[in-house]
């Protein structure tokens, strides 16, 4: 067989196989396991603890503040919304709670002005609730109990989701420079 068939394909095996285990080691083994004088566990199994703090704290810090919420609460579709949810309450409470005679006078004097001073308290209900959401949400906690309680097949699904294109291409490319690495050598055995 020739050396420019032999080396290449030789090459793009390692290249390939290298890519893949490197890549199958990012999850498994997921329990560690002694192989003669070290420890083998994937990177993800072996961190995901740290890696659940890490996104949690990301999470919390930079993309679902207590500022975001707050801002995302006032807005006008949304503000629209509680305050609308707050009027179909009250109207609840008047028609189950007022006899029918006075029901009708109830909902005519009562719900502007509860209209009206809803809309004026929901921006301090909201700040308070801003400052209710800082000290109470605990954003960090949640997403890193959440990612700590996925097992390891859940955790690399998601990865793959995420990014199983690019890792496939990962794969690839190390055959890729596998074999023209090997072409490489089979020109320096051949020429050299």
């Amino acid at each position: 067989m020739s050396l420019f068939l032999l080396l290449p394909l030789t090459g793009a095996l390692i290249g390939w196989l290298t890519n893949y285990l490197a890549i199958k080691s990012l999850f498994r083994p997921t329990k560690p396991r002694r192989f003669w004088f070290f420890e083998l566990q994937g990177l993800l199994p072996k961190r995901q603890a740290q890696l659940a703090a890490t996104i949690g704290a990301v999470v919390e810090k930079e993309l679902v503040t207590a500022e975001a919420i707050s801002q995302r609460l006032q807005e006008g579709a949304v503000r629209d919304k509680i305050i609308l949810e707050v009027m179909a309450q009250v109207e609840a409470s008047i028609v189950e709670k007022l006899p029918s005679l006075l029901r009708q006078v109830g909902l005519e004097l009562i719900l502007p002005v509860v209209r009206k001073e809803t809309d004026r308290f929901l921006d301090k209900l909201l700040e308070r609730a801003e400052e209710i959401i800082h000290a109470e949400a605990r954003v960090k906690e949640m997403v890193e109990e959440r990612i700590n309680r996925l097992d390891v097949g859940q955790l690399e699904k998601l990865v793959f989701e995420v990014s199983g294109r690019e890792l496939k291409h990962i794969e690839v490319l190390g055959g890729v420079l596998g074999a023209v690495i090997g072409l490489i050598q089979a020109f320096l055995v051949q020429y050299i």
